[in-house]
């Protein structure tokens, strides 16, 4: 596969990606239950993929069982969280907070592989936060914009880490049988909350969480995945810096949040940024 086609192929993903900030505004239910709907409806997306296109659906688990599992339950994390985030917050807020991720992996990834850090992708990571900074309205200190604040930070760290954990895994096996199994994990983990915390879901909710569950998950995270196989988890990361850009687009059309001045030059600095990681990655 040439670079062009990986490069449309991960930027196909970050645009489904980038749904989820409007879909998680649009949904009114708990973030829990809808996270667990979008694992369930994306799991069973994955899996007739899979057997349609005959991917061998084979991992090993005796090698790779702790990796799974552990990163199954920091998405599980990211997933809640960010919603959580959103609910208190609004889209420009939460993809401020969750786009932080791409500083802490420049930062994370080379620790754990016991590698230099790269000053080039620091200084990128860094300039991208900066511009996300900028994208975002000035908000209150009030408890829930805190708590939002925190939780989209969290949302991050247990993102960058996960990202990272699966860097091998995804280079040995096809990502969407990854993926797969990473949605079947944590739809054990959250299906308590079926019991839990009983919600009454309309028609015009199942179809955000249809939406979540098939382009945000299904297409979106499973072709990220992909992607974090084919390059550096931070250089991956530094890319989908181009999420927030997209996120707040959609809002604007379907949520009538109207970007600033400040959106749109952050916006721009960040679609710099994306074209000169996309062309050092060539």
């Amino acid at each position: 596969m040439n670079s062009r086609f990986r490069l449309l192929e991960f930027s196909l993903g970050i645009l489904a990606i980038s749904s989820s900030g409007v879909l998680g505004r649009y949904l009114t239910i708990s973030s829990t239950v809808a996270t667990l709907w979008r694992c369930i409806v994306a799991a069973l997306c994955l899996f007739v993929i899979v057997k349609l296109l005959k991917i061998p659906s084979s991992i090993d688990w005796s090698k790779y069982r702790i990796t799974m599992i552990g990163s199954s339950v920091l998405l599980a994390i990211h997933w809640v969280t960010y919603f959580y985030a959103l609910d208190y917050s609004n889209v420009s807020i939460g993809l401020m907070t969750l786009y932080t991720f791409p500083a802490m992996t420049a930062i994370i990834e080379p620790i754990w592989k016991r590698q230099r850090i790269p000053l080039f992708d620091i200084v990128l990571a860094i300039t991208a936060l900066f511009a996300v900074y900028i994208i975002a309205p000035p908000f209150d200190v009030s408890a829930e914009m805190k708590l939002a604040v925190g939780l989209g930070l969290l949302s991050a760290l247990a993102y960058s880490i996960r990202n990272i954990w699966l860097v091998d895994i995804s280079t040995e096996y096809n990502g969407t049988t990854v993926m797969m199994y990473q949605l079947l994990i944590v739809t054990l983990l959250l299906s308590p909350a079926l019991y839990l915390i009983p919600v009454k879901i309309d028609s015009s909710q199942w179809y955000g969480l249809v939406a979540l569950g098939l382009i945000t998950t299904a297409i979106g995270h499973t072709l990220f995945l992909r992607g974090v196989s084919y390059y550096k988890a931070t250089t991956a990361s530094i890319l989908a810096c181009i999420v927030p850009v997209f996120g707040i687009s959609l809002a604007y059309l379907f949520l009538n949040e109207v970007p600033t001045t400040r959106t749109i030059f952050g916006g721009a600095i960040i679609i710099l940024i994306v074209i000169i990681k996309a062309v050092k990655t060539k």
